[in-house]
């Protein structure tokens, strides 16, 4: 192994890869990524993958908007499809509590371009007749929220990192 690097990045989780992509992408220079395991061996190995745009701050809405582009885009960039199901999250409120919190997060979201639609109970039946619905007061859907699979997704922009100059060393 090199003894010298511009750039050494600690992990090869999906966020050590992404880092590792985006600066060789850019020619930062020489890219090293050392893993103790194996590439995706540790907590984005356990994730569910879900990926959305309803979030409650301006920096996690931003984050995310950028991020669904990406795995629309993921396989013309990657090689791979990301296996991205774009089904849309469903949050209930069970409270009036939770229906003003989650209706100021929904109309940030919606100043910020993302499709976030507050329910009443009868939307909410009318769309998922199959949920029990009584004690609920609202919902917030968005269509483009889904889950993909975060291995996949890890392996493939390591493998691209790597193509583009990027070293990966595995039991470092």
């Amino acid at each position: 192994m090199a003894e010298t690097a511009d750039a050494i990045v600690v992990g090869a989780g999906i966020m050590g890869v992404a880092t590792a992509y985006h600066l060789a992408r850019r020619k930062y220079g020489k890219v090293v990524v050392l893993e103790r395991d194996a590439v995706c061996s540790g907590s984005t190995a356990l994730a569910s993958g879900g990926i959305r745009h309803q979030y409650a701050n301006r920096v996690g809405i931003e984050l995310t908007l950028r991020t669904i582009e990406v795995y629309e885009n993921f396989a013309a960039e990657f090689g791979v499809d990301p296996q991205f199901r774009q089904h849309g999250y469903l949050i209930l409120q069970q409270t009036e509590e939770e229906r003003r919190v989650y209706a100021e997060s929904a109309a940030a979201q919606r100043a910020m371009g993302v499709d976030t639609r507050l329910l009443s109970p009868d939307e909410i039946r009318a769309g998922w007749p199959y949920l029990a619905t009584d004690g609920l007061v609202s919902a917030t859907y968005s269509p483009r929220d889904g889950y993909l699979d975060p291995y996949l997704v890890t392996t493939a922009i390591a493998a691209r990192a790597r193509e583009l100059g990027a070293a990966i060393h595995q039991q470092h």
